[in-house]
């Protein structure tokens, strides 16, 4: 009988199994790590969390008390404007009318910033009522009217009969139409705006169309005009913060809508906004928290 060779033993070296769901003593400081460096991020967001909830209040209570003296000032100015306090000559009606413009302008843009601050800080009060229609669209028709006395464009309305009454907050969606109608306006040098209000009884939804003849966006660019504090137009001399879209953005999410943009370039751009009927309102709650606009990447309007 031969003898039993015996097998060369291996060079590597044996590792014994070890028992399941227990982890190889190489793994504990990589896990640590790991570990460590999660609780250090966390740290750091939370930290961001709160200086972005600072800055929001800093905001807010600064848009407060600057709106203030602003309308004692603009006030006065109505005064004068309307030559309570004695006769101006056209010089002067001249310089007071152009302050009064001015500071519409800034009082529009600290309300900008009131709502972002309101919006950063997440929180964002919404008061349901029940309104007919014809008031928002009388709403529109005096700053359509308005603004076509400035810019001499025509203004073409096509709205559906017997509107149905509207369940949502007023004041937001006033807010939002009068951004878009004001934005077509800005934007359009010649030719016209459209304004459509649809009704869709089978979705129980009202659809508003603004449409204009101006500049248009770029299609990479259409992505980007909801962003806060951005503009890819800088050569319009009527330039406010950047804030409007993506307020309005914030505001449709909150009423439950929807917003489409279509544009070309050198063409124009129509905006489209659906809202459904009815907004639910949540019991024992008077307000909504809701994400964050973006800012990245240069945006329009």
């Amino acid at each position: 009988m031969g003898k039993k060779v015996k097998k060369a033993s291996s060079s590597r070296p044996q590792h014994r199994p070890t028992q399941k769901g227990t982890r190889p003593p190489r793994s504990r400081p990589l896990l640590e790590r790991h570990l460590k460096l999660y609780e250090e991020i966390k740290r750091h967001n939370e930290e961001l969390q709160r200086a972005t909830e600072h800055k929001s209040h800093f905001l807010a209570r600064m848009s407060h008390e600057i709106r203030i003296p602003l309308s004692i000032i603009m006030g006065f100015l109505d005064i004068l404007s309307l030559e309570t306090l004695g006769t101006l000559n056209q010089e002067q009606k001249t310089a007071v009318d152009k302050m009064l413009v001015q500071s519409q302008k800034l009082q529009k843009m600290i309300g900008g910033v009131l709502s972002l601050s309101q919006i950063e800080a997440g929180i964002i009060p919404i008061e349901i009522s029940t309104f007919p229609m014809e008031r928002i669209v009388e709403s529109l028709r005096a700053l359509a009217e308005d603004l076509q006395r400035k810019t001499n464009l025509k203004v073409r309305w096509d709205i559906d009969q017997d509107l149905p009454p509207l369940a949502t907050d007023a004041s937001k969606l006033d807010e939002i139409l009068q951004n878009m109608v004001v934005n077509a306006f800005k934007y359009t040098s010649k030719g016209e705006v459209r304004i459509r209000i649809k009704n869709h009884l089978d979705s129980k939804t009202v659809e508003f169309v603004v449409e204009d003849t101006g500049r248009g966006i770029a299609a990479e660019n259409i992505s980007k005009i909801f962003d806060g504090f951005q503009q890819i137009d800088t050569t319009t001399s009527n330039q406010g913060v950047g804030l409007g879209l993506a307020i309005v953005k914030t505001y449709l999410e909150l009423l439950k809508g929807k917003i489409q943009v279509q544009s070309k370039l050198g063409k124009g751009s129509t905006f489209t906004l659906i809202l459904p009927h009815t907004l639910k309102a949540k019991k024992n709650h008077s307000a909504r928290r809701v994400e964050r606009p973006r800012r990245k990447g240069p945006a329009r309007r």
